[in-house]
């Protein structure tokens, strides 16, 4: 076990007893019970993580950082609680989605109140910081609606090349990441600068991050994931897989890839074929390549920060390429 993971373990079994110690009202129960329930499953909690190292690299403590961690956690989780409605997800971090568990209704209910309680976090900080950070975040949350919109829209359109899904990506999941890191930067001092290098280098591992879960999704087991598996494909949006697989097929092949995306139900099988498919049209390397080739810009924006601010972003980043769920 590396250094890093040690450090995320140790990080994850503290917040994850914090979030289990915070306190909701009791009443109404339909609206409170689904709310703990959306936080206790068992998350990766990558964002909250991201602005704890970068905070604390900047010389900041975790109890200054905690309420910021916490409201970005939430704030990821109000955006999944509604996602999986859209999508309708049956699963979430190891357990039921919310609106499955209960209905829709309480999906949209619980996923504002979940946005609310959130932002009440913030109240934690001066009224400078508060400023700075809220401004940030707010500009995320609206990116990641935008995003979230493209990703509906591109599901009806047949032209999406990969740039349109690289910018789709950024919004939806590159910026709410990003913006992790950079509110650690501010609670712990860092300048401008140095907060734009970080945005910058988040926004890019935000996209890799986001297309290795794509091919996750194909390669990986839904036991590892924790959620449902072939739900994308299902619901016939255009991933990174999907993309390279048919800008990269020939006439035969992209009637076999036609044949799995077309049906309406897409089972395991399905799954199995489309997994066998993008290997043989060669789309699997094609995006592990593409992985490796923006892994190498994230190096040269390294050593625009101070050493051990970068340090920590490597870490994070070796820790993100190897994950296998």
């Amino acid at each position: 076990m590396s250094k890093f993971q040690k450090k995320y373990n140790k990080f994850l079994n503290w917040f994850n007893q914090k979030l289990s110690n915070y306190e909701v009202p009791k009443e109404p129960k339909e609206f409170y019970e689904p709310i703990k329930y959306a936080l206790s499953g068992t998350a990766k909690r990558l964002r909250p993580a991201i602005l704890t190292f970068v905070g604390e690299s900047y010389g900041s403590n975790k109890n200054d950082l905690f309420p910021a961690a916490m409201t970005i956690e939430m704030i990821h989780n109000f955006s999944l609680v509604h996602d999986d409605i859209m999508d309708n997800d049956l699963k979430r971090h190891g357990q039921i989605s919310v609106h499955k568990k209960w209905n829709d209704n309480i999906g949209i209910l619980v996923g504002d109140g979940i946005y609310t309680i959130a932002l009440k976090e913030l109240l934690f900080y001066n009224p400078k910081k508060f400023y700075a950070i809220s401004k940030i975040l707010l500009e995320s949350i609206i990116q990641v609606c935008e995003g979230q919109s493209y990703d509906m829209e591109f599901s009806h359109r047949s032209d999406i090349n990969p740039n349109d899904y690289l910018m789709m990506v950024e919004k939806k999941t590159g910026y709410l990441l990003a913006v992790s890191a950079v509110i650690g930067a501010i609670i712990g001092g860092a300048s401008t600068e140095e907060q734009n290098i970080i945005k910058e280098y988040m926004l890019l591992l935000g996209k890799i991050f986001q297309i290795q879960d794509d091919l996750l999704e194909i390669t990986a087991s839904s036991e590892k994931m924790g959620k449902s598996l072939g739900s994308d494909l299902a619901e016939g949006k255009k991933t990174f897989p999907v993309i390279i697989a048919y800008k990269m097929a020939n006439n035969r092949q992209i009637e076999e890839l036609d044949k799995i995306l077309g049906r309406n139900e897409i089972n395991q099988n399905d799954m199995l074929l489309f997994r066998k498919l993008i290997n043989k049209i060669g789309a699997r390397k094609e995006i592990e390549k593409f992985i490796q080739d923006q892994r190498q810009k994230l190096e040269l924006l390294l050593k625009e920060l101070p050493k051990i601010v970068g340090n920590e972003l490597k870490s994070f980043t070796e820790f993100i390429f190897n994950r296998t769920k």
